[in-house]
């Protein structure tokens, strides 16, 4: 693994992970910190798990897979889109949010990269606005 990935991957501030089409293989891509929100000890943890088995809200994890369906089905990336979701401590955070559809040599769906940061502090700023 080259030292960039790895400085990318154990980011403080961005979490990375990928969904694959089968809605049950997350992989955080070896991000501490998306498996700390996550509620779990190590990105390890994650393989096999799907939005339901994390800390999300029910309601939440329904947005989430529809959000990657959407993507996996259109082809067409979302970007920089602002959402709302419970951390495994119980707080809630604005998150900003790209996802990017991943395709295999014959062009057919292979899941998404998903990035995400923390900008709850951003949010709240602005709406004492």
């Amino acid at each position: 693994m080259s030292r960039g990935y790895r400085h990318l991957t154990n980011s403080e501030s961005l979490c990375i992970f990928r969904s694959h089409s089968c809605w049950r293989c997350l992989r955080s891509l070896r991000n501490q910190k998306f498996a700390e929100l996550a509620g779990l000890d190590s990105p390890d943890q994650i393989y096999g798990k799907t939005d339901y088995d994390l800390a999300w809200r029910t309601e939440e994890a329904d947005f989430f897979q529809e959000c990657d369906r959407r993507v996996m089905d259109s082809g067409q990336a979302e970007l920089a889109v602002v959402e709302a979701q419970q951390q495994a401590d119980g707080q809630n955070a604005w998150l900003e949010t790209n996802k990017v559809p991943l395709h295999n040599g014959q062009g057919d769906g292979g899941g998404i990269v998903i990035t995400f940061h923390d900008r709850t502090e951003r949010k709240q700023a602005e709406e004492r606005l």
